[in-house]
């Protein structure tokens, strides 16, 4: 069973990759979302996997520091 990889220009613009903290399709591809969330409902292990990393994965990009920081940079004030 293979779920098609998203495509951005072959540019990854974040960090999640496939099989590590995500399963990834493509925004319009109806089939391989159903595919995905089948195979989530279906699959505790790869669920409790894709968790771990995902956690891993994602708390160092959405600390309160670091998004007030970007918050601050998007409306032009210089964070201390």
């Amino acid at each position: 069973e293979k779920i098609a990889p998203a495509e951005n220009g072959g540019e990854q613009r974040h960090p999640l990759k496939q099989g590590r903290g995500a399963i990834v399709v493509k925004a319009d591809e109806v089939d391989g979302f159903a595919q995905a969330l089948t195979r989530l409902l279906s699959n505790d292990s790869l669920r409790r996997q894709l968790a771990e990393h995902a956690y891993d994965i994602t708390i160092p990009h959405f600390t309160w520091p670091r998004m007030v920081s970007n918050f601050l940079k998007q409306i032009g004030v210089q964070p201390k």
